[in-house]
Order: structure tokens, then C-alpha cells, then sequence
């Protein structure tokens, strides 16, 4: 148990991921298709883009379970939680902007100092595309890195929108995990 939870009124994730692992193929079914009702509220979002949220939430602490929820229940919850964030998200910005725009005014002292930070982008880069097992993010990365827009990307891929917006959030999650594991390091 964690120390902020004495009295172990709140599962670990230990537990959660454990729960998970024993769900039966009609719980799967009943969160697929709750997945799937809220996908269809959010253009651009699948089912399992909107599950892997929830897991990714689930499964690293971000969303807490009280022990008196069921597994599925904390999960269709933390599946509603999640599509609400990327729905903020997406209002805000386009995700992979954040990447590209790191270029834009950028101000260095020195040739050492524009070389050092650009290695570290690069590294940063190979780092979000190494730990995913599609090809394409790292294709994306360095399509917005070199000024690409979405829909030149997308066109390069020969993708559907739908799958593209998917490889977006698989790119911010990776992005946002590897800024955590630098922030931790």
C-alpha cells in the first residue's frame, strides 16, 4: 500500500493490474463497448484509443481505485475521465505541435549551446520513436520536426484521419511518459 493510504481504502496498482489480468472476455466485452459509445462523442477517437487511456491511467497511478469500486466500473469511469482530457487536450493544441515548436524563436548563446540542444531533441526524438513498436511515429516526428503540416503527414502515410488522430495520442503518451522518466531521472 502507499503511505498516503494508512487505513488501505484505495487499491495499489499492483492490485489494479492484477484485477485487469482477471477479467473474464464479458467484462472485456462490456468495456469495449463502453469504450466504443464514448469514441463516437470524440471525432478522431477509436475504442481502443479511449481503453488505453483509461488503462495507461489506471495502471500508473493517475487514476485512483477505492476498493468498494469494481474493476470495471473504476475503469468505464476512468475511460469517461480520460476522453474528457483528450477533448480538453485537443481544444487546447494539437499535440505534436509541441515537438516541431520547440524550433520556432529559438534563441541559443553560442554554436555549442544550438548543437548541445539540438543533440538533446534528437536524443529525445529516438527516445519517444524507440519506445514504440509502430514505424510511423518516428516518420511523424520528423515530418513536424522539418516543418510538415498534418494533413502532409497524414497524405505520406496514406492513412485515414481516424488512425492518424490515433498515432497522435500514441505520440503524446509516449512524449508525456518520457518527460516524466526525465523529470524523475
Amino acid at each position: 500500500m502507499t503511505k498516503a493510504d494508512p487505513d488501505h481504502s484505495i487499491r495499489s496498482t499492483d492490485e489494479i493490474h492484477s484485477l485487469i489480468q482477471q477479467l473474464t472476455r464479458a467484462e472485456w466485452r462490456r468495456l469495449m463497448v463502453a469504450a466504443s459509445r464514448l469514441a463516437s462523442s470524440l471525432p478522431g477517437s477509436s475504442a481502443e484509443d479511449v481503453l488505453q487511456e483509461a488503462l495507461d491511467a489506471a495502471l500508473t497511478g493517475r487514476r485512483i481505485c477505492p476498493r468498494h469500486v469494481p474493476v470495471v466500473t473504476f475503469l468505464a469511469n476512468a475511460m469517461r475521465s480520460e476522453l474528457n482530457n483528450l477533448r480538453k487536450k485537443a481544444e487546447r493544441t494539437d499535440a505534436l505541435d509541441e515537438v516541431s515548436e520547440d524550433l520556432d524563436g529559438l534563441v541559443v548563446e553560442s554554436a555549442e549551446d544550438a548543437v548541445v540542444w539540438m543533440n538533446d531533441l534528437v536524443a529525445r526524438v529516438q527516445r519517444i520513436a524507440a519506445a514504440s513498436k509502430d514505424g510511423r511515429v518516428l516518420m511523424v516526428l520528423e515530418g513536424r520536426a522539418e516543418g510538415m503540416s498534418r494533413e502532409e503527414l497524414r497524405d505520406m502515410l496514406s492513412i485515414p484521419w481516424t488512425e492518424f488522430e490515433s498515432l497522435e495520442r500514441q505520440i503524446r503518451r509516449l512524449r508525456d511518459r518520457d518527460a516524466d522518466e526525465e523529470r524523475t531521472a
